[in-house]
């Protein structure tokens, strides 16, 4: 499939030879694509969900109480 988008040629292939730039061009698909694809994800990852300093502190400050509330009942 993905040799036909890179310009392999039926008859080339049949006798296992390839037309110029078929490494190239399956070089590109497995390594640019992911790369950008990555890239993209990140970038919507930091815009979508953007966590700072102020807005992580109300978390912890929940986390730490209830580990603290967690501890008082084991002692208890």
């Amino acid at each position: 499939m993905f040799l036909g988008q890179v310009a392999s040629d039926v008859q080339l292939m049949s006798h296992a030879g390839y037309v110029d730039g078929v490494r190239e061009g399956i070089l590109y698909i497995c390594t640019l694509i992911p790369a950008i694809t990555y890239t993209l994800i990140c970038l919507l990852h930091q815009f979508a969900y953007p966590l700072s300093k102020s807005k992580l502190e109300p978390c912890i400050d929940y986390v730490r109480h209830m580990i603290c509330a967690a501890q008082s009942r084991d002692t208890s």
